[in-house]
């Protein structure tokens, strides 16, 4: 998600990276293989923002937990605390799903699931905008 030269975030990015966590938020009680891609998708859409990296690192983290995944949560805690490091740096493997089953530190192309998940997000975003004339044009 870039952000312009007065740091402002583009809204319908934020919005579509909303709308995948609340894609994956109400997937709950599909198996996880079905609900991966919804964290991965919005880790790709808000990888350049370090609040929505770490909220997306934490939500991985969170369902290994939960999936009793803990090569997956390890993985992840140790994602967690590169994080700040590869912002500060400005070192981030663009288009990395940031699954622990991948290098933390190698590039990716973009898969065709998250490309996907990630342009129908941006689409629902998009459509909710032209549809509720005043729809917020900044993030709640």
């Amino acid at each position: 998600m870039r952000t312009d030269e007065n740091g402002v975030m583009d809204n319908i990015k934020l919005r579509a990276f909303q709308q995948l966590i609340h894609e994956f938020e109400v997937s709950a009680g599909q198996p996880p293989e079905e609900r991966w891609p919804w964290l991965i998708a919005a880790h790709i859409l808000g990888q350049e923002v370090l609040s929505l990296h770490l909220k997306t690192h934490t939500l991985m983290f969170r369902f290994a937990l939960q999936t009793s995944d803990f090569t997956e949560a390890s993985g992840q805690l140790f994602r967690l605390s590169l994080v700040p490091v590869g912002h500060l740096l400005g070192k981030l493997p663009y288009g990395n799903t940031g699954r622990a089953n991948v290098s933390a530190f190698k590039p990716m192309a973009i898969d065709p699931k998250s490309e996907s998940l990630i342009d129908s997000a941006r689409a629902k975003v998009i459509a909710d905008k032209m549809q509720r004339p005043n729809y917020p044009t900044t993030p709640s």
